[in-house]
């Protein structure tokens, strides 16, 4: 787990030196959905170089990647085996692979986002215009995905941790 809070956390810290004066770019692209959004969301931004930006989608964000695909999936395997849920465990496959899965998605975000920016005078934008609802729609993928796995080891964890019932 050490490993996958260290990728993640490196993954961060390069990422936020590329846009350290505009800390929302990396959301902003992914979930504007249209070049309007985008624009309004950064326009106070001294953007970066888009060869840069390119660059952190490329290698700052697979350490994020590989660091919360290790992450993820080490706690659900802690907590899926040591909590042992038995109406659930049909749903074990699937489970397990959630985080793989959130991982692809946010690949798929990053290739889109690096292919379909464009940059100019007027800041960034989707180059096709339909590019920008395409990006948001894996991002907003990717975002429940991690939401599923983020509730299920908290509810795994709480479960385990409530007091055991005692019978009088």
């Amino acid at each position: 787990m050490a490993l996958g809070i260290a990728l993640f956390g490196s993954g961060l810290v390069l990422a936020s030196r590329l846009s350290d004066d505009c800390v929302r770019l990396h959301p902003a692209v992914q979930l504007s959905g249209t070049s309007a959004r985008l624009q309004r969301v950064t326009e106070s931004c001294a953007l970066p170089p888009l060869a840069d930006f390119r660059w952190s989608l490329l290698a700052d964000s697979l350490l994020i990647v590989v660091g919360y695909w290790l992450l993820g999936t080490m706690a659900l395997v802690a907590t899926w085996w040591w909590h042992e849920p038995p109406g659930l465990r049909r749903f074990t496959p699937v489970v397990m692979l959630l985080p793989s899965a959130a991982a692809v998605l946010d690949l798929v975000e990053n290739a889109l986002s690096a292919a379909f920016v464009e940059a100019g005078a007027a800041g960034y934008w989707y180059d096709p215009a339909w590019a920008g609802r395409v990006i948001a729609a894996v991002a907003w993928s990717k975002w429940t995905v991690l939401a599923a796995v983020l509730l299920i080891v908290l509810a795994l964890v709480l479960g385990r941790v409530r007091p055991a019932r005692t019978s009088h």
